[in-house]
């Protein structure tokens, strides 16, 4: 299946949009337009969707931040942060992956990049990098930064109950609930598009 998902990373136009509105908060997507048309304000950031399989099922991580009082605090996320200089989008994704969860990974577990999300809250314009490992023995969790580190199931993400939507300041937003977590705002973004994108990978050899 992680072929398919490269030819179509490779070969295909990412939804990016398409994908992102499913779990856009309000008003976000016109936020959105209004950054893409000048993404030279934000800062570079990557994260890490990285995917393994085990017991013939896939899985992939996420991290619930700590209470910092910045704009995530406390937010479900993928392992990932600001590109140092000198970094490439990728080198930043492994040195997060390692640096938050443990897990070492290198250029060859690289397979495919979905398309680069711009965050207003925070000014970031984040780089969502795919890979793939073998199963993790155990996730190392860095304390500073990383509250808990979850293994979602990727057969979870793609469920059609995992879709809901839960009040933020008085808004219905959508979200995923995934190991009985909210996962919303740009991760369940980026979550959006790798399910958009799986769906139409496994479509396109049936």
């Amino acid at each position: 299946m992680l072929s398919r998902l490269s030819d179509y990373l490779k070969h295909n136009q990412l939804p990016k949009a398409q994908a992102w509105a499913a779990m856009a908060p309000p008003a976000r997507l016109t936020d959105l337009a209004l950054y893409n048309q000048n993404t030279n304000c934000l800062s570079p950031a990557a994260v890490a969707v990285n995917l393994y399989c085990k017991d013939g099922q896939w899985f992939f991580p996420l991290i619930r931040r700590n209470e910092d009082g910045l704009p995530h605090s406390g937010q479900m996320a993928l392992p990932g942060g600001r590109i140092e200089p000198g970094e490439s989008a990728i080198d930043a994704a492994i040195r997060e992956c390692q640096e938050e969860i443990g897990l070492a990974l290198r250029p060859t577990n690289v397979i495919g990049q979905l398309s680069p999300l711009p965050i207003p809250v925070s000014n970031f314009l984040v780089i969502p990098i795919v890979t793939t490992c073998s199963p993790p023995k155990a996730f190392i969790r860095q304390e500073r930064e990383v509250a808990a580190i979850y293994e979602i199931n990727l057969t979870e993400l793609l469920a059609k109950d995992s879709k809901d939507s839960f009040l933020y300041q008085g808004t219905p937003t959508p979200c995923y609930r995934l190991a009985q977590q909210i996962v919303w705002g740009a991760t369940a973004m980026i979550l959006s598009e790798l399910e958009y994108i799986w769906i139409r990978g496994q479509e396109s050899c049936s």
